[in-house]
């Protein structure tokens, strides 16, 4: 591991390093600069580094203003590469054009299995285009697309491609915009899916009609075991207490929680239901909860 996080590197830097990576002789397995303004001309030079390098195995590029014209070279790279495993790219503002063109890449990628995309203004064509390379994909284990703008054209895309997808088994789709419409589309998708283990839908616009569809999503689905809704509507009474049961457990609401949730109650009657599916322990701790960080 080389670590050059928040380093103030430097445009300079990544041609540099993306020299070091295309040699014959190294052996480096993950790389981490995050948080160092390399700029699109660094997002270009490791974009090249990827098509030749076979070592890394994970590459921690986020927060660096790569853009869209950065997250092209590096799609072109990541379709030529046959190692990376992890690549992580939040807050670069790669834009539709920049998701459009890794959505590419997975269709013809075969190894790489967690990508995270986190902040970065995708909008729906970016959603669209991603979705439909899930479909076919047969790699990636775990997408991170949080506080983008999917909207519901957007998570209508990854719902189809859930109905097809054998290989995603945590998506991230918190602060997305995403109403009921989005939570029905997901649904929908999720009753044909046996692999997604974990969907995150934190700080979204869904209600109680969409809650509702997703609740009973897991009584036709084995496979779905973590369904965060903390904090997706003010309005909605079951989001609502949902935000407390996920402080009270860290795995999130689990299956066995949300099963004996009615969401048609009132918050007020809802708190009881709550404490008995998390059990006294866990109902407990809820006095002492931390803060809910972020996965980026």
């Amino acid at each position: 591991l080389l670590d050059l996080s928040a380093n103030a590197l430097g445009r300079g830097a990544g041609e540099r390093l993306g020299g070091a990576l295309r040699h014959a002789s190294c052996a480096l397995r993950e790389l981490d600069v995050a948080r160092n303004r390399l700029g699109a001309a660094g997002g270009e030079a490791l974009g090249k580094a990827l098509g030749a390098n076979t070592s890394l195995e994970r590459l921690q590029l986020s927060a660096n203003a790569i853009g869209e014209r950065g997250a092209c070279a590096l799609a072109a790279g990541l379709a030529r590469n046959g190692g990376l495993r992890e690549l992580l790219l939040a807050s670069n503002a790669i834009g539709d054009e920049g998701a459009a063109a890794l959505a590419e890449a997975l269709r013809s990628n075969g190894a790489l299995a967690m990508l995270s995309l986190h902040d970065n203004e995708i909008g729906t064509s970016g959603g669209a285009a991603l979705g439909l390379a899930l479909e076919g994909n047969v790699s990636l284990r775990e997408l991170r697309l949080g506080r983008n703008a999917l909207g519901d054209e957007g998570a209508r895309a990854l719902g189809a491609a859930l109905r097809l997808n054998v290989a995603l088994s945590a998506l991230s789709l918190r602060e997305n915009g995403l109403t009921d419409a989005a939570a029905g589309a997901l649904t929908s998708g999720l009753r044909e899916n046996g692999t997604l283990y974990r969907l995150d839908l934190v700080f979204n616009r869904i209600g109680d009609s969409g809650a509702r569809s997703l609740r009973a999503l897991l009584s036709v689905n084995d496979s779905l075991d973590e369904l965060d809704l903390a904090c997706v509507s003010r309005r909605a009474a079951a989001p609502r207490v949902a935000v407390r049961a996920r402080r009270a457990a860290p795995a999130s609401f689990s299956k066995e929680s949300l099963r004996t949730l009615d969401t048609r109650a009132p918050a007020t009657a809802l708190a009881p239901q709550v404490q008995r599916a998390l059990g006294q322990g866990e109902a407990r701790a809820a006095a002492g909860v931390g803060r809910e960080h972020a996965r980026r």
